[in-house]
């Protein structure tokens, strides 16, 4: 049981999106990434505006270059930021509709990612705490009721069981770390 203030539990269990993914987290996890993963991770709270920067250097050093991926190297101002996110949209707009199977990819493979590295971070007796806690500050995705500690179950089950259901989720939502648009 966590113990603490409202905020403190919140800070503990990375509440409050305290926690960002970085590009290295993509890399580690070996998710296909582009604009369209970075937009909607900016949108979903998984990434701080940053990771723009990250993907820009990274760019750079591929040999890419453009206008964009030059200004976005040396940092992002905060005035600068929505236009930034509009014409990252306005390239890829056929893929950054909420809604689509695009964003929704997109989505899941950041989700994915995220959950890995909570898994990681967190010892097997506090996880499914953590994990009710993303569940909590994600939307409450419907897909993921099966395996929230405080959600009712069709049977009594265990933690172990749980955490079995977790894991299968984490091996059937792999598959999204792969997808690109």
């Amino acid at each position: 049981m966590v113990t603490g203030t409202p905020i403190q539990i919140l800070e503990k269990w990375y509440g409050m999106n305290k926690i960002k993914l970085h590009l290295k987290d993509l890399q580690e996890y070996k998710a296909v990434y582009e604009w369209c993963t970075f937009y909607v991770g900016i949108e979903e709270a998984y990434f701080s505006k940053e990771i723009l920067t990250e993907f820009a250097i990274e760019l750079m050093q591929k040999g890419e270059d453009s206008e964009l991926i030059s200004a976005l190297a040396w940092g992002i101002a905060e005035e600068d930021f929505t236009g930034i996110m509009a014409s990252i949209k306005q390239e890829h707009r056929q893929f950054l509709e909420q809604g689509t199977d695009s964003w929704e990819a997109e989505y899941r493979k950041l989700r994915y990612v995220y959950l890995k590295k909570v898994e990681e971070a967190t010892s097997k007796n506090e996880l499914l705490d953590a994990i009710a806690q993303f569940y909590d500050n994600f939307g409450y995705p419907e897909d993921m009721s099966g395996f929230i500690n405080y959600m009712p179950q069709d049977l009594p089950t265990s933690s172990a069981e749980l955490l079995n259901r977790f894991n299968c989720f984490l091996a059937a939502e792999r598959r999204f770390t792969l997808i690109t648009y």
